[in-house]
């Protein structure tokens, strides 16, 4: 194959990592943070995460595969100036202590230019002196090898990072099992129990004998239902928020009598994992636009080809 062909596939492949792939996974990240902790999608196992960790790990292997193509392009079998020399100008860039060292020396040229048009002509980008021949020899390569380095260690970060610990959940007051039981009881049983209590009441008096053991049994139930008020409020008074309002819900929307599902528990963000979200978010951003920038170079540089 000539070296079109691989600079072509060279650049079909860092296309699909970087102007595709990596902006699906950033996106895929986003959508994840604005999903419902309940729907499941937030976990590990959950489908955005898994579009956002497999899209990345695609990004890496497709920009190795890049390199790889186009080194083997510059291997001397497809013509043009040798892959040889050029391995060995780029190589032998990279023992200067700066990558754009190349921009003074450009400057250089460009001022023994005669005619200024000329020199704009040479440029890559009007506002930088990098010209064509500079940026495909040494600012192209240097800026991709820089940034597959930093994707690697971008998926290392999402390999190891930390993983926020979930709280216990906030125990239900007792007596909302209590008072939930109680409203399953049918309507039958509820007549039943205010027939009783008047009963009861007209035997204040000693003018009826004969309920004494329903009458205790009613003021024993009246007594643990104030009871159970009781632990509602003493448990209110504690601060357990949470758990009276789901206990209310529960009363509310189990009449049926089916348990409902458990509440999920409060998630914490230790230090570590605020830290390690900051500096995913700001690498993976620089990453998108370095590699936007690399592509609009390597786009610059096959036209001028």
């Amino acid at each position: 194959m000539s070296d079109d062909t691989y600079a072509l596939v060279h650049g079909i492949l860092m296309g699909l990592a970087w102007l595709l792939l990596a902006p699906l996974a950033i996106g895929a990240s986003l959508v994840r943070r604005l999903q419902s902790p309940a729907s499941g999608c937030c976990n590990q196992n959950g489908l955005w995460f898994r579009i956002h960790f497999y899209c990345q790990l695609m990004v890496v292997g497709l920009t190795i595969a890049g390199f790889l193509v186009i080194w083997l392009g510059d291997d001397g079998g497809g013509g043009g100036d040798g892959g040889d020399d050029r391995r060995r100008r780029f190589l032998k860039d990279w023992d200067r202590d700066d990558i754009f060292d190349d921009i003074d020396y450009d400057k250089r040229e460009s001022a023994d230019m005669d005619d200024d048009s000329d020199s704009d002509s040479q440029r890559i980008f009007p506002s930088l002196d990098w010209t064509y021949e500079q940026a495909e020899e040494s600012i192209h390569p240097k800026i991709g090898i820089s940034i597959l380095a930093l994707s690697i260690f971008q998926a290392f970060l999402g390999l190891i990072r930390p993983h926020v610990h979930p709280t216990a959940p906030a125990a239900h007051p007792p007596g909302v099992s209590t008072t939930t039981t109680t409203r399953r009881r049918s309507s039958k049983d509820d007549e039943k129990k205010k027939e009783g209590e008047r009963e009861c009441s007209n035997d204040d008096d000693g003018s009826n004998n004969n309920n004494d053991g329903f009458c205790s049994s009613a003021r024993r139930d009246k007594d643990d239902t104030v009871a159970t008020v009781d632990v509602v409020d003493d448990t209110t008074n504690q601060g357990s928020r949470p758990g009276d309002v789901e206990g209310t819900d529960r009363e509310n929307n189990n009449e049926d009598g089916r348990d409902l599902p458990p509440p999920p528990p409060a998630r914490t963000k230790t230090t570590i994992r605020i830290i390690w979200e900051w500096c995913h978010r700001i690498l993976g951003i620089s990453l998108l636009a370095t590699s936007w920038l690399q592509c609009t170079i390597g786009i610059k540089i096959f036209r001028a080809d």
